[in-house]
């Protein structure tokens, strides 16, 4: 592993530092990441379908972004799937701008992500009130040497490798 990959680990580590709910900034104000939690004080309001979060992980190139949020089924309804759909693609919007910003300021240097494509959301049913969603969105990491480059996101490889053997048919 080259010395840049590990540099880029790293800021990546420190910038998942300030993820956490109720995490706070050097001055002691709240990181508001843009995520459905951020938008309501937690001491006044119920957290009744606003708990949402997300999550990185590695892989070659490639960064994975794994949201998952709880949704009350009456919005979704109403509003339909595409506007849900758009809603968390502003999500991951919002989760890059706050990893490059915190990767900024950890390291002193930009953090390139490249979108690979639309997120894959899996919405779970929960009881007839709310259901559970599951997001994963791949992103190229630029600058890195050193570590093999994939040129489709791993869900898809697996997905070929089980098509090619007898658990795909």
């Amino acid at each position: 592993m080259s010395k840049e990959t590990l540099e880029v680990l790293r800021g990546l580590s420190q910038a998942m530092g300030y993820a956490y709910d109720g995490a706070l900034d050097e001055n002691g104000e709240r990181i508001k990441i843009g995520l459905k939690r951020d938008e309501k004080n937690p001491m006044l309001y119920s957290r009744d379908g606003d708990m949402d979060g997300f999550g990185i992980q590695m892989v070659g190139n490639k960064l994975y972004v794994k949201y998952h949020s709880e949704a009350q089924m009456k919005e979704i309804h109403k509003r339909g799937p595409e506007a849900y759909q758009n809603e968390v693609e502003q999500r991951y919007a919002n989760i890059v701008k706050f990893l490059k910003e915190r990767y900024r300021k950890a390291t002193g240097k930009s953090l390139s992500l490249k979108s690979d494509g639309e997120a894959d959301i899996l919405l779970q049913y929960m009881n007839r009130k709310r259901s559970w969603i599951q997001a994963t969105k791949c992103y190229t990491i630029g600058g890195l040497k050193g570590v093999a480059e994939l040129d489709r996101p791993a869900y898809d490889l697996t997905r070929d490798f089980l098509k090619a053997t007898k658990y795909g048919s």
